[in-house]
């Protein structure tokens, strides 16, 4: 009798937490191991249902989405670059800070302590600590962090949303470029 490749273990699971935006990655134990043991019949299986499924270069899985940034998205990217430049500007290696286990507290964020912070809260949404911490549960269900109690500290799977938002920077640095040779060869030809 021929086994059906697509009777994968955890099958059921492995496709809810990726269609609701998770990340899979080693800390999720059973449906990571059926993920990482058969990738390409999992592969072949979303396919055939109209995702892709990618694979981090960090080991960790995740559905492709679309090209452009939701809000959720854009309040997370604020969220991620005020507490980038606040480590930055603390000379605190921030992958080491990010992936390396380091324990961040809630009333330790940086976001409302500059005018300069609080600003891009409000430009993205989101001008308090509270609503902050919303984001962080927003974070926390999309398995970028372990959180517990007023503390949380991030998962491999942040790798891929600054993945994305360097990806996104990319885009918006090569569009400025084009407008502004275009511009250039307008102004030349007028």
């Amino acid at each position: 009798m021929e086994e059906n490749r697509f009777s994968l273990p955890y099958a059921d699971k492995v496709f809810d937490a990726l269609r609701r935006g998770k990340h899979i990655s080693p800390a999720d134990d059973e449906i990571y191991a059926a993920l990482a043991h058969h990738p390409e019949d999992f592969r072949l299986l979303f396919k055939a249902l109209g995702f892709e499924l990618c694979t981090h270069p960090m080991g960790f899985y995740y559905f492709k989405g679309g090209d452009s940034l939701s809000d959720k998205v854009t309040k997370i990217a604020v969220f991620m670059f005020i507490l980038i430049d606040h480590l930055a500007g603390a000379d605190i290696d921030i992958e080491d800070a990010l992936i390396g286990g380091r324990i961040f507290r809630e009333e330790e964020m940086p976001h409302e302590t500059t005018d300069r912070y609080a600003n891009y809260m409000k430009e993205a949404g989101g001008a308090t600590v509270k609503a902050c911490l919303g984001t962080l549960e927003l974070l926390r269900f999309l398995d970028y962090t372990d959180a517990g109690g007023t503390s949380f500290r991030f998962r491999l799977p942040v790798y891929r949303f600054l993945d994305v938002c360097l990806e996104a920077l990319e885009t918006q640095r090569h569009l400025a470029e084009k407008e502004s040779k275009q511009q250039g060869a307008q102004e030349d030809n007028g």
